[in-house]
């Protein structure tokens, strides 16, 4: 009949109406009648008229009952008197029911008008007959309106409109040792946060929540978290209790006179300490908290979706040794945002509790309609939330995949570029803070790449865990829950998803309690919402938690529980989305807009690329290079590319840079590709640094990821997956690299360019002679492609193709050798008289009487030192003994190599400082006038001679 007066809001009493329908016979009386998803659009007006005197304050109503209200209470004149007398009886106890629901302000002329009007026959009829009964009448009335004002003791309620800031702030709950705590609420909502609160960032909290229906209580006392979930179908509109009670190790969540309980492990139960624990929330958490999310003892909760309904009847303790009383809601001014006020301006008091009078009409001369605009019109669409305010409806779409002013534009989907450097995190083990906790989850993302392996998305607890990445272009899961394990692999025939096309995939898992002891985990993965995969995992497992979760990528992939893959992703990623029960984080959206929960590793480019970027390039002959502007480096940095190539010797990146006045060297970055390994070269001035990055061999035509990061002077670099950590020597620390960055090789074999005798492939101008794609200099990315395209490099092209049989046909003339290279034939011309890539250029000869010589000038007059030396020579002679070939420098230093024919045999002399190795090769007499070939290499103190085809000799010089 009438309608719930409520702090802060109203609510219609829908109960008394139901209780007392059929019983009076009378028709509907209520203010409003909902349907079933209880919308008020379909309302009966009243003709009682409601006014709200404060937000904060009881809110009275003052009754003017019209004609038509009266002909709705009474019987008609013809009813006989005992029937009159009945029905005053069933008004009185109308009357004295509402009484204890609401608080009329009442004056001399309201008390004439209800007597006119409720009981007009029985009012002329005493007037004419009897006075006494008359008396008898305004007694009764006076009665009913005393009943009416003692009710300070009304149920007060409010209603929280589940909006991005709604919440109710309460003094804090005294706990204690046996303690409790209970509310009211009503909902049509399935899930939202009724309760929060904790004490103050370290371990001990109570969350109470709607979840599906059901509430759930997590609480932490020291000895871990526990959970007891109590009801069903709570969201069903009506009011229920619930009740939180401690007895020292024991708590009980009572729903509805439902009970549930658990025992807290440990020795000390007290929670917090009382001058440091928080308030209490009602219905939401303040924003603030987004910032400050180490002042949470549970962090996740911040992320909770918000309640919608009504609470009433918050009842606890709020000091040591009190007693258990009502709640009042804390006002604006006295709340804090952490250790300082807050900034109100920022706090809509509208949006902090909505404050409404649900489609109340004023009847009888009344002062107009006080209406909710969102229930005159809610323009919002697609869900969005309509709240209403002093200018009209405004609409919050959060948590929506619209936006706009009344959510009708769809968003364009949160994505981010990956370069395999780069990811996504969080982990909440760090600080302390409890995990995620869930009877269900899902990950749902969106993925676009051409590479066939790499990290999607990874979440765990301790030993349980789920990895979902790429392999071999089909997508992998393995999880771990307890002690069971499950692994799946979806890559259908002839259908691979490193296509560089848009795919979807959907993870989802349930726990469904088979006994007390045994519980049911149902797994399903989903490709494209065509290619499906499910299984499931029994055993004792109550709840799937997640404490750390990675996107993209991790530190060291390898060391994650589950990996079949040992790389970071090198693509797009859109709308990665984690739920867990109630909770859904979109993770990239969290990571732009800054959110403390997230930790984001490398430069992020928030946006995918319309094109391919990274398209490879492919490094034709020894010769081709690029020229690359000085990579802009400091104290960190990281590099990443990857790579593909038949060839076991190629420089793939060198740059250098200047010496410091108090520099021992000059900075130097190298990657090189020696005897089918990769090598890294370091140096910050201080001391060189060289590494083999790779344990297996790379020159087999494969795609191969390369990974280098640097602070400072500690370094890892990983080859597919395979990590090393190392460290220059020194004390330098910054890598100023002011020279230009050459990728692919250095040139000409005969430049005036000196390169550091360290980088062998540069001394020997080995270029890389291979695919190149996916650049990344410190997190962004290098379009390699169109460096090919600017510098008009032919021998550069923007693709990579491999061509199998390169040798068919017999390309190498004049009886040259051909080896498989990297889409090109090499033709080993040393056996011949010809040179050339296909042995097809005759040969210079040089005749010697044994008085002649020829000298040649090495390092462009300046001399060369070197640690690498490779030495190709044919002869031929009848003569037992002479002199070949020989170094020397015209400084002091002893250093030379000297080949020498002696006793029809080959020596080769290497002396480095002071000391000297001597190798002699030669199975026969190899003064028989015909061609011979010498072969002699050095690397480094590693020397090795060959004469002709006989196995090589080899030997190891180093100074003493």
């Amino acid at each position: 009949m009438f309608a719930d007066v409520t702090i802060r809001g109203m609510q219609t009493i829908t109960d008394f109406e139901r209780g007392h329908r059929n019983q009076s016979k009378l028709p509907p009386l209520s203010l409003a009648t909902r349907n079933k998803k209880g919308n008020n659009n379909n309302r009966q007006q009243s003709q009682f008229q409601a006014i709200s005197t404060s937000a904060t304050t009881t809110t009275r109503i003052q009754m003017t009952p019209t004609p038509t209200q009266i002909q709705m209470l009474t019987l008609a004149q013809s009813q006989s008197q005992s029937q009159q007398k009945q029905q005053q009886i069933m008004h009185y106890s109308i009357l004295a029911k509402i009484a204890t629901r609401t608080t009329i302000a009442y004056t001399k002329t309201t008390i004439t008008t209800l007597k006119r009007y409720l009981f007009p026959q029985t009012l002329r009829f005493h007037q004419s007959n009897d006075k006494n009964n008359n008396k008898n009448n305004n007694l009764l009335l006076m009665l009913v309106l005393a009943l009416l004002s003692l009710t300070s003791c009304a149920v007060h309620a409010f209603h929280l409109d589940g909006s991005q800031n709604s919440f109710a702030q309460f003094r804090k709950w005294y706990v204690g040792l046996n303690g409790s705590l209970e509310l009211e609420f009503k909902t049509e909502q399935p899930n939202g946060l009724v309760l929060y609160t904790d004490d103050g960032g370290t371990y001990d909290f109570f969350e109470l929540k709607l979840v599906e229906g059901a509430l759930r209580l997590r609480y932490n006392l020291g000895g871990g978290a526990q959970i007891i979930t109590v009801g069903r179908d709570l969201h069903d509109g009506h009011w229920h209790k619930v009740q939180v009670i401690r007895n020292d190790e024991q708590t009980s969540l009572i729903v509805d006179g439902v009970s549930q309980g658990r025992t807290t492990k440990g020795k000390e139960f007290q929670f917090g300490k009382f001058t440091t624990n928080s308030d209490v929330f009602v219905g939401g958490m303040p924003n603030w908290y987004s910032t400050k999310l180490a002042l949470l003892a549970l962090p996740s909760v911040i992320f909770e979706p918000r309640f919608r309904g009504s609470i009433r009847n918050l009842v606890y303790a709020d000091q040591p040794g009190g007693q258990t009383r009502r709640q009042e809601m804390k006002q604006p001014r006295d709340i804090k945002c952490g250790d300082g006020p807050c900034d109100h301006g920022e706090m809509p008091k509208e949006k902090v509790i909505r404050n409404t009078l649900r489609g109340i009409v004023g009847g009888g001369g009344g002062s107009g309609n006080m209406t909710d605009a969102c229930e005159r019109h809610d323009p919002c669409q697609h869900g969005g939330i309509c709240i209403s305010t002093d200018s009209g409806p405004i609409c919050e779409c959060r948590n929506l995949e619209f936006d706009g002013q009344y959510c009708e534009k769809e968003k364009a989907p949160s994505e981010a570029t990956f370069r395999g450097t780069q990811f996504l995190s969080y982990d909440l083990g760090q600080t302390g803070a409890e995990p995620i906790v869930s009877a269900q989850d899902a990950i749902t993302l969106y993925f676009r790449t051409r590479q066939p392996n790499g990290l999607l998305f990874y979440t765990g607890h301790g030993t349980d865990y789920l990895n979902l990445a790429l392999r071999d272009g089909g997508v992998s899961l393995t999880m771990g829950l307890a002690n069971g394990k499950q692994e799946m692999h979806i890559k259908p025939s002839k259908v691979r998803f490193d296509d560089h096309q848009w795919h979807k995939v959907t993870v989802h898992r349930r726990i469904q309690e088979i006994s007390s002891i045994t519980s049911f985990c149902r797994l399903v993965t989903v490709v494209d919402d065509v290619y499906t995969d499910h299984s499931h995992i029994a055993g004792k497992f109550t709840m799937l938690s997640s404490s750390r979760v990675y996107v993209g990528g991790a530190v060291n992939p390898r060391a994650l529980l589950g990996a079949r893959v040992h790389n970071n992703f090198v693509g797009c990623l859109r709308k990665v989305e984690f739920s867990a029960d109630t909770l859904l984080l979109n993770l990239i959206d969290l990571a732009k807009s800054g959110s403390k929960l997230i930790q984001v590793a490398g430069n992020v480019e928030y946006q995918c690329p319309s094109g391919d970027p990274q398209d490879p390039v492919t490094f034709t002959t020894r010769e081709s290079h690029l020229i690359l502007p000085p990579w802009e480096t400091g104290k960190q940095s990281s590099i990443s590319f990857k790579f593909r190539t038949k060839e076991p010797n190629g420089l793939i990146i060198l740059a250098t840079g200047s010496k410091q006045p108090r520099s021992k060297n000059p900075v130097l970055f190298a990657i090189e590709l020696l005897n089918g390994h990769i090598y890294i070269h370091l140096d910050l001035g201080s001391g060189a640094a060289k590494v083999r990055a790779s344990r297996r061999r790379v020159d087999d035509g494969d795609w191969h990821d390369f990974i280098l990061r640097r602070n400072g002077r500690d370094a890892k670099v990983s080859v597919d997956g395979v990590w090393n950590d190392f460290r220059t020597p020194g004390e330098g620390t910054i890598l100023e690299l002011d020279g230009h960055m050459y990728v692919g090789g250095t040139g000409p074999a005969f430049n005036s360019i000196s390169w550091p005798p360290a980088i062998w492939t540069a001394t020997l101008r080995q270029g890389f002679v291979g695919c190149l794609r996916d650049l990344v200099l410190s997190g962004k990315a290098v379009d390699i492609a169109a460096y090919a395209r600017l510098q008009d490099s032919a021998s550069v092209k923007p693709s990579c193709h491999i061509q199998a049989n390169v040798c068919a046909g017999n390309p190498c003339l004049n009886g040259g050798t051909c080896l498989e290279g990297w889409n090109r034939p090499i033709c080993d011309c040393t056996a011949t008289l010809y040179h050339g890539p296909t042995c097809g250029r005759e040969s210079a000869t040089l005749a010697f009487n044994g008085s002649q010589h020829m000298t040649v000038w090495l390092g462009n007059g300046q001399g060369a030192k070197t640690q690498t030396e490779e030495l190709l020579l044919r002869f031929k002679t009848s003569r037992p003994a002479g002199l070949l070939l020989m170094t020397s420098a015209e400084s002091n230093s002893p250093d030379r190599l000297e080949i020498a024919l002696v006793a029809g045999r080959i020596r080769a002399s290497v002396r480095l400082s002071d000391r000297e190795k001597n190798l002699l090769a030669g199975q026969s007499v190899l003064n028989d006038n015909n061609w011979h070939t010498i072969r002699f290499s050095r690397r480094a103190s590693n020397l090795r001679l060959q004469v002709d085809g006989a196995p090589p000799v080899r030997g190891f010089s180093s100074p003493r």
